[in-house]
Order: structure tokens, then sequence, then C-alpha cells
């Protein structure tokens, strides 16, 4: 399943996944319809295959991730009542990270509602992570201590996911728990679309105030 539907995935792996596979495989993306699956049979020599395009409804029903099991040791650093943060993405890709300076602002206002904010990142995103929890006792500093296998049950104990266009944030919204991702104009064809999800556009993704995100997120909780 490729979540976020770019060219260059496709373009990397695809022909590497039929080149691997001996009879055959289903290659899917999440478009605003639905899940749109192609099955292809790779039995039928000097062809790419025989291309069957199939749009399942995923609306109705979550998808699963069931088989990512978190480290209970992980689990066991969580506040009780918290907002996931995700505000990382590609080193190679500056141009998608909302400012730490509104998460952090974003984080304050969570506070002020006596909810903890759940940071989440690795190294390449430590020095942003660091700005938002700064002097913020209700910001919890999650770099480096999950993996990504522990990341769909995190999300699905928060009270509600926010990140960039980025892998551990489209693995976090697939749930039920309400989501809202952040775009700027160039990556906003990488969005997901379900019914807990809200994505923000924005010229630039500096541009999104702090305020559309706090008040779409008031949003989301009112609809759940």
């Amino acid at each position: 399943v490729d979540l976020q539907m770019q060219t260059r995935t496709k373009k990397r792996y695809y022909a590497l996944v039929r080149l691997w596979s001996k009879t055959g495989f289903c290659w899917a993306g999440l478009t605003e319809k639905g899940l749109i699956a192609k099955t292809i049979n790779t039995n039928r020599r000097f062809s790419w295959g025989h291309e069957t395009p199939e749009i399942l409804d995923i609306h109705s029903e979550p998808a699963s991730l069931s088989f990512c099991k978190a480290n209970p040791d992980v689990l066991a650093q969580l506040p009780a009542k918290y907002v996931l943060l995700i505000p990382g993405c590609s080193p190679l890709h500056p141009y998608k990270r909302w400012p730490a300076d509104s998460y952090r602002a974003l984080a304050l206002k969570l506070g002020q509602m006596n909810i903890f904010s759940v940071v989440l990142g690795t190294n390449a995103e430590k020095q942003e992570i660091e700005t938002i929890c700064k002097g913020n006792p209700k910001a919890v500093n999650f770099c480096n201590k999950s993996a990504l296998l522990d990341i769909p049950e995190i999300a699905a104990r928060s009270m509600a996911i926010i990140g960039n266009d980025t892998g551990p944030q489209h693995m976090a919204e697939l749930g039920t728990v309400p989501a809202i991702t952040l775009f700027c104009d160039v990556t906003r064809r990488s969005a997901i679309y379900r019914p807990n999800i809200t994505n923000l556009v924005g010229k630039e993704i500096a541009d999104i105030s702090v305020d559309t995100v706090f008040n779409a997120l008031q949003s989301l909780w009112h609809k759940a």
C-alpha cells in the first residue's frame, strides 16, 4: 500500500516488486475515492501484467494496522490525556515542516486546557522537538523513545494527531482518532481523505496559523 501515492515511490519500487513477485501482487494507493487497488498478474511473459483497477471502500472501516504491536515500556511513558505531535519529515524537504515555534504555541494552548503534547521524532528533528517542549511542563519530549511499529498504538491512545506530511503521520492517522495533517501547496497531493482527517494547506506551510490548527482541532473534537 502506497500511503502517499508519490510518483517517485512507484518509480523506485514498482518494477522491483514486480520482478520479485512469482505470481502477482496488488499495488494499492489511497485517493479521495478510497483505496484504489491494481492487481498485477506477473505470469504473463513479455508484459507488465494485466491490471484490473478496483475501488475499495475504506471510509466505513478503518485500515487495520493491528500487526504493529507497541513496546509496553514505550506505552507506559505516555500521559493519560495527550495530543500526539509529529513535527518532522525528511531532512531533504524542510519546506514540509510547520515551524517549531508554531508547534510550541499550539502545545502551550493545549497545556492551558490541561492536555499534554507528546512530541514524536528522531535525531533528524531533535532541535525542533526541544524547541516545542522548552518551558512547557505539559510537553513530553519523545525523541528517539519509540520505533515505527509503536506509532499506531501511540496514536490510538491519543486525543488527536497533528503533524506534517511524513510517513509516521500517515501511519498514525489511519485509525479513527481525529487527525490534522499540514501541507504546503506543493505537497497537497499526498493528502489522505478520511472522515477523521482534516488536511490544512498553505501556499507555504508557515502560512498556516496556530489558530487555524487549533480551531480545526476543536471542530474535529466536536464532530467526534
